[in-house]
This record gives structure tokens, C-alpha cells and sequence, in this order.
């Protein structure tokens, strides 16, 4: 028969409490480590949620409507929803639902007068894998008839279509001087596998520039008399500027009408790009500034380094 199980005595808590403090009162100090600073001050700002009483799916965009207090937000599985932010109901009204994915929409500046809006489609997201599928630009209209706005289905216009891949970009939006740009990643889900980023021959890691109101004959746009790449053999005449990993948004300096990208980097390095006619921001031959593959072929413009990085 086994031995009765000793139990604690009354003691033993206070012993242990007195071992730990004597071995704490032991401990050498640390003083070889050569970490220095101290925590982070406490932010000076919270986050809040701005439209509680809303809920969406993986929200990618919004954007304000230019005729009226309704914002509109785009969900990545291909939906567009609008609301007014101040109902209490939480009410949202269907816009658009494309069926393939949607990164970004935006309005015409004359929307009033034409009811155009593009959007930006990486991807059809039923079909799984997406070798073999295609990014996608479309112009749709507004269907005046309808309260809440909805755009009309019949209305779908493909304007331009290229490769789809792990870094698609993007967004299309009509610049300051009438024309629409529209910002592509390189293409994959690596480190530019297929070496687009300085390539020149393919729609990959550039901003397009077209002319999508006197669209030349075949096709659903014209190319600006002004790009940059018209004369330059084997160039797609689309391309405006390049070098680009994933510019996932950007925006109209509203004095010099440049465009700022942000571009999504790689390994180490986040940047804002300002971007102008024929320039070259640098991937995957470098990232932001720095070497990435420095012995890969340059493309024919010299690099522009990025504001931020």
C-alpha cells in the first residue's frame, strides 16, 4: 500500500515568497544589451469607426457622390453600395454588381451631363486561380430613372483589358487634362518574375493614359497624340510612365496636376511616387531607391526617385 500524500504546510507559501524575492534581489543587472530607447508615446489621436451602423464585406474604396450627400464604397468581391452616412437605419442601396472583383471605381468629371462611371476589375474571383484571366477596365452609365441611383447593366463597356496577376494595381481615374490614367502592377505575386517593370512591350507596372472620349476606330479609346512611348519601337503606345510594383492608388496634384502613387513595395520598402510623362520609377530594378535587381535591363528613361520611402 502506498504511502499517505504528503501535504503542504502553512509554512511552505512563505518560503517560496522569500525564495523568490531573495533569488529577484540576486539577479546581476543586464547591462551589456545594446537596445536603447523606451515605448512609443501613447498616440495622439483614437480610432473610431465613422459609419457604426454599417456593415460592409471587405471594403476596398469609397468615394463621394457628385450629386448629392450619398458616399459610395466598393467591396473587393465586385459590389458597389451607397448610403447616407447619417441614416441611423444602417439602409445601403445596391449600384453596381459587376460579378468579378472590384479595387476601385471613379466618376467622370462630367457625370452630371453623362452618368460615366469606370471601374477597375483585377479579377473574377469565382474562378479561383487567375493565370489565364484578364484585369479589366469598364465604363458603365447611370440609369436615370432610378432613386437610389443604380448603374445600368446594358450599359458595361469594356474600355481596355490586360494580363491579371498577383499585383494588378489599381485604379482609373480622368486627370485634370481630360484623359484617363489607369495604374497597373507588374503582374505576379513574386519579385517580377516576368521582368515587366522596365518592360515597355506589356501593360504591366505602368500608367496608361487614354483618350476614352474620341476613341480611335476599333477600339473603346484613343491614344493621346503626347504620349510619351508613341515613337519608341515595340512600346505600347498606352503607357504614359513605368516602374511600378502594385500602384494600388493615386491622385491629381490639384496645382501641377501630377499624379501622386502610392506603390505597394516588396521586401522593405513602402514609397509615394510622383509620377510625370515618360517616368521611370525604378522597379524591379531597384525598390523605391534602393537595389532590388540592379543587373536587370533598364528601361530607356533615367530612374525618379520617390518623394517617400
Amino acid at each position: 500500500m502506498a504511502p499517505p500524500r504528503a501535504e503542504k504546510t502553512p509554512h511552505m507559501k512563505p518560503f517560496l515568497f522569500l525564495l523568490a524575492v531573495t533569488a529577484f534581489a540576486q539577479r546581476v543587472p543586464w547591462t551589456t544589451s545594446r537596445l536603447i530607447g523606451s515605448p512609443d508615446p501613447t498616440p495622439p489621436y483614437r480610432l473610431t469607426l465613422a459609419f457604426p451602423q454599417f456593415k460592409f464585406k471587405e471594403p476596398v474604396f469609397i468615394a463621394q457622390d457628385p450629386l448629392s450627400d450619398r458616399l459610395f464604397i466598393a467591396e473587393y468581391g465586385g459590389r458597389i453600395l451607397s448610403f447616407f452616412p447619417n441614416d441611423p437605419t444602417g439602409k445601403k442601396d445596391l449600384f453596381l454588381d459587376l460579378g468579378r472583383g472590384i479595387s476601385a471605381f471613379s466618376f467622370h468629371p462630367k457625370f452630371k451631363e453623362n452618368g460615366y462611371v469606370f471601374i477597375f476589375s483585377h479579377a473574377d474571383l469565382k474562378a479561383g486561380a487567375r493565370k489565364g484571366q484578364m484585369s479589366q477596365i469598364y465604363r458603365f452609365k447611370l440609369d436615370p430613372a432610378t432613386n437610389p441611383p443604380r448603374l445600368d447593366p446594358a450599359s458595361q463597356t469594356l474600355i481596355i483589358d490586360w494580363p491579371s496577376g498577383g499585383h494588378n494595381g489599381g485604379e482609373a481615374i480622368i486627370g485634370p487634362d481630360g484623359y484617363l490614367y489607369v495604374a497597373t502592377g507588374d503582374g505576379t505575386s513574386g519579385s517580377d518574375v516576368n521582368n515587366s517593370g522596365q518592360n515597355l512591350t506589356d501593360l504591366h507596372a505602368v500608367m496608361m493614359r487614354l483618350d476614352v472620349d474620341r476613341p480611335d476606330p476599333g477600339r473603346n479609346y484613343g491614344i493621346p497624340k503626347d504620349n510619351p512611348f508613341i515613337n519608341t519601337p515595340n512600346a505600347r503606345p498606352e503607357i504614359w510612365a513605368y516602374g511600378y510594383r502594385n500602384p494600388w492608388r493615386f491622385s491629381f496634384d490639384p496645382v501641377t496636376g501630377q499624379p501622386w502613387v502610392g506603390d505597394v513595395g516588396q521586401d522593405i520598402w513602402e514609397m509615394i511616387e510622383l509620377s510625370s510623362k515618360g517616368s521611370n520609377h525604378g522597379w524591379s530594378v531597384r525598390e523605391g531607391s534602393h537595389p532590388f535587381h540592379p543587373n536587370a535591363v533598364k528601361g530607356p528613361t533615367p530612374f525618379t526617385n520617390p518623394i517617400v520611402e
